[in-house]
C-alpha cells in the first residue's frame, strides 16, 4: 500500500523547515555562510530568512514580524558579547510570541566557546562552535527525525560532507570573536595608595586621608586599609614589631620617612629622588619599593586638597651576596 494512503508523508513530501536566523548586520558574512551550508545540504527542505536580504522597500517589521510568525526555528548568531544584542533578544521574544503555531518551535544559539550565552537564551539549545558540538547538532537536524516529520536527509549520517560543513560553519563563527587581550603584569599598579592631604599642611600629616582598592596583605599583611596616614603608620609599626619578635631581626621601615620627605618635596615644589629603601612583605617575603608617580591638587567645597599616588613596584635590584 501506497505510504500517503497510510498517511504518512514520505521524505519529499515532507514540509519545509523555516529558520529565522537573527543576527548584527557585521555578522551577515557569518549568517550567509551558516545559511549556505545548511540550504546546500537540505536539498531543498530547509527555508532561511535573513533579515539582511529584506527586500528594499518593503515594510521591514512586518517583514520580520511575518517570517517569525512563519519559521518553525529562531536560530541567534551569538558573536561578539561586548556589542549590543536588544534587538535581537527582541526578535527571540516575539518569535517565542508568535512563532509557528503549526508545529513545535526550537530556538537554537549559535557561539563560540568563549562566549557566554544571555542569560535569556540559557534554557534553550546552544550550540558551541566546536567541530564536535556542531556535527552532532548537524546530524540531529539532518538524520534524525525533527518534530515527529522524516529526516531531511538520513544518507548524510557518515557522509564527510557534514563534517567539512560542520568545521567551515566552526571556523566562520570563532573568526568573529576579537582576539584576547595579552595578558598583562598588573603588579605595577595593583598595589597603590592614594594619600589625600590638605593643601595648607606643612608636610604628610597623620590625619592625611588614604584610599585603594588594592590588595595589601602580600606587603603587609593588611586586610583592611586604615583611613588615615598616622592609622597606617601604625598598624605597620604593630605588625613589624610582631615580625621581629619573631623572626629575631630589625626589620627596616625607613621608607616611612623616605616617603614622607618625598611628598613634602613635591609639595613645595622641589625636585626628590624616590625613596631607596625596600620594603621586604611581610606575606610573601618578596622585595618592594614606594614610588610617587603623581600629585594633583583637588578641590572640595572651599578647601583644596593635595592627592599623593604611591604604587609599590617589585624591587629586582637587591642580589644576595654570600
Amino acid at each position: 500500500m501506497n505510504e500517503n494512503v497510510m498517511g504518512t508523508k514520505a521524505i519529499d513530501d515532507r514540509p519545509n523547515v523555516s529558520i529565522f536566523l537573527s543576527h548584527k548586520a557585521e555578522d551577515y558574512d557569518v549568517a550567509k555562510v551558516i545559511r549556505d551550508n545548511l540550504e546546500g545540504l537540505s536539498a531543498g527542505k530547509i527555508q532561511f530568512h535573513l533579515s539582511e536580504e529584506l527586500p528594499k522597500g518593503d515594510d521591514w517589521y512586518e517583514w520580520i514580524e511575518t517570517n517569525l510568525g512563519r519559521a518553525n526555528w529562531f536560530m541567534l548568531l551569538f558573536t561578539d558579547p561586548s556589542n549590543e544584542w536588544d534587538w535581537c533578544l527582541y526578535e527571540a521574544g516575539l518569535f517565542r510570541g508568535i512563532g509557528n503555531k503549526d508545529g513545535v518551535t526550537r530556538l537554537i544559539c549559535l557561539h563560540d566557546k568563549c562566549v557566554k550565552v544571555p542569560e535569556q537564551l540559557a534554557r534553550f539549545q546552544n550550540v558551541c562552535a566546536e567541530k564536535k558540538d556542531m556535527l552532532l547538532f548537524l546530524k540531529q537536524l539532518f538524520v534524525e527525525p525533527i518534530d515527529g516529520l522524516d529526516p531531511i536527509h538520513p544518507k548524510l549520517i557518515d557522509n564527510p560532507i557534514l563534517t567539512d560543513a560542520a568545521e567551515k560553519i566552526c571556523k566562520e563563527i570563532r573568526g568573529k570573536l576579537p582576539p584576547p587581550e595579552p595578558e598583562k603584569s598588573l603588579s605595577y599598579f595593583q598595589k597603590y595608595l592614594m594619600v589625600s592631604e590638605h593643601a595648607s599642611g606643612n608636610g604628610i600629616e597623620d590625619g592625611s586621608h588614604l584610599s585603594s582598592d588594592s590588595y595589601f596583605k602580600d606587603i603587609f599583611r593588611i586586610n583592611i586599609l586604615p583611613k588615615t596616614w598616622g592609622e597606617f603608620k601604625k598598624m605597620i609599626k604593630e605588625v613589624t614589631d610582631e615580625e621581629e619578635n619573631k623572626q629575631g631581626k630589625n626589620i627596616d621601615v625607613s621608607w616611612i620617612a623616605e616617603i614622607e620627605s618625598v611628598m613634602k618635596k613635591a609639595k613645595e615644589g622641589y625636585d626628590f629622588d624616590q625613596p631607596k629603601a625596600s620594603i621586604q612583605g611581610l606575606g610573601d617575603e618578596k622585595l618592594y619599593r614606594p614610588v610617587l608617580i603623581s600629585m594633583s591638587t583637588v578641590s572640595q567645597g572651599q578647601d583644596l586638597y593635595r592627592d599623593f599616588h604611591l604604587i609599590f613596584i617589585d624591587d629586582n635590584t637587591f642580589v644576595e651576596r654570600s
